[in-house]
């Protein structure tokens, strides 16, 4: 797992590129808290104290999963408890209410942790250790596949409260890195074997196929490893929020164009 960062910058950065996440989940379901009511109520809660750290009351804070799912095509219901897409892109993101601040948490695919097993018919069998980006596979690939690794996630930080989560197929990356007609980055990984024009050192703006390898991609580019999968992935995020500033897009816009590929509560 990589602390990724604290500033006004990500938050902004965060909830624009993935599906301007704040305002799309309160715009659908209402604020889960009335702020300055919460501010006033809660300012003579005591902090935390652990480990010689002090750390705020949990209730100042707004907690949303996104998961980036391996499944090609629209959000479907595989009618079934086990489906075929994993949760291969996993960020949590911990919102303060009061600063506007976000930390957001990157978790590895690979983390190996409790996950919760269905058998035929979602008779549950028990939790057993895996990758947690198995965890989305328990489940009919849409809400039931969603809370199972969002309780994956929950367990994995010691029962954290998690208030909202949104998952995103395959097909997202291409639509987000449309709306802002391709991302440009410095290619610092071997890409030569999967597309020679991805050369290393060379600075391109990606196309939708590109984009989604640069982010994707691991088999046979640079050491196959998903460490390096997510040191790219946060290096088109930050790329990103280059783009965004200067295209118009509203959350509405962007939850219209993904809401095919997407599952959110």
């Amino acid at each position: 797992m990589k602390r990724i960062s604290t500033s006004t910058k990500f938050l902004v950065l965060a909830i624009v590129i993935l599906l301007s996440v704040v305002g799309i989940v309160w715009s659908i379901f209402g604020a889960p808290h009335n702020i300055d009511k919460l501010t006033s109520e809660q300012s003579d809660t005591e902090n935390i104290e652990y480990s010689g750290s002090t750390y705020e009351p949990a209730a100042y804070r707004i907690n949303v999963l996104i998961m980036g799912i391996d499944e090609e095509g629209k959000a479907v219901s595989s009618k079934s408890f086990m489906n075929t897409g994993m949760a291969d892109f996993l960020i949590l993101l911990s919102f303060d209410l009061r600063t506007k601040e976000c930390v957001a948490i990157n978790i590895n695919r690979d983390t190996i942790t409790d996950v919760a097993t269905y058998g035929v018919g979602g008779i549950y069998r028990g939790k057993a250790k895996m990758q947690i980006a198995l965890s989305h596979q328990y489940g009919d690939g849409l809400g039931e596949s969603c809370l199972n690794t969002v309780k994956a996630v929950s367990d994995l930080f010691n029962g954290i409260t998690i208030d909202y989560y949104i998952s995103l197929h395959l097909d997202s990356i291409g639509i987000i890195n449309d709306m802002v007609n391709g991302v440009e980055v410095l290619i610092e990984d071997d890409f030569s074997q999967v597309d020679p024009t991805m050369e290393i050192g060379k600075t391109i703006t990606l196309n939708n196929k590109q984009a989604e390898l640069f982010v994707r991609g691991r088999r046979n580019v640079a050491d196959q490893t998903n460490v390096s999968r997510i040191k790219r992935q946060n290096q088109y995020i930050e790329a990103l929020y280059g783009k965004i500033k200067d295209v118009d897009l509203s959350a509405s816009t962007i939850y219209k164009k993904l809401s095919d590929y997407l599952v959110t509560h």
